[in-house]
């Protein structure tokens, strides 16, 4: 599976940066930070000046929600017997799919939704566009 994300041109993810990098760091042999990364939660925070959780965006943008809650997926890691590690699959495959799928509605809408803590409808506009290569100019004779 690493090669996989070595040869990606970027990689997706909510809070990637804050939680799935360090957790998988331990079990990697190459600098799995320094791979290029979108993580969606930072591009929303660096627009709106807050980190949004991805069950409200999910919410407005998809009319879907997570199936269970982060913390419980580091419970369900910890206790490690056969039921929670499926409980624990099924819920990153699920976040997979939303991350997705968010990406996805931001590559063709430019923007996404979510409500506020006063319940108010709010829209932050995006641009996940590859950023454009600038040629460097090349000296001349003349």
């Amino acid at each position: 599976m690493w090669p996989i994300f070595q040869d990606a041109d970027r990689i997706i993810g909510y809070n990637s940066l804050g939680f799935d990098v360090p957790v998988l760091r331990p079990y990697l042999n190459f600098p799995f930070a320094k791979l290029p990364h979108l993580d969606i939660m930072y591009k929303v925070k660096d627009v709106f000046g807050r980190r949004i959780p991805m069950d409200a965006i999910a919410k407005e943008t998809l009319d879907r929600e997570k199936t269970d809650i982060g913390l419980n997926a580091v419970f369900y890691w910890q206790k490690g017997d056969k039921s929670s590690l499926e409980k624990l699959q099924k819920y990153c495959e699920a976040d997979v799919l939303i991350t997705r799928d968010i990406y996805d509605f931001v590559l063709k809408n430019n923007h996404l939704l979510f409500k506020d803590k006063w319940n108010t409808l709010r829209k932050v506009e995006l641009d996940f566009s590859y950023p454009k290569e600038t040629l460097e100019k090349q000296e001349g004779l003349f």
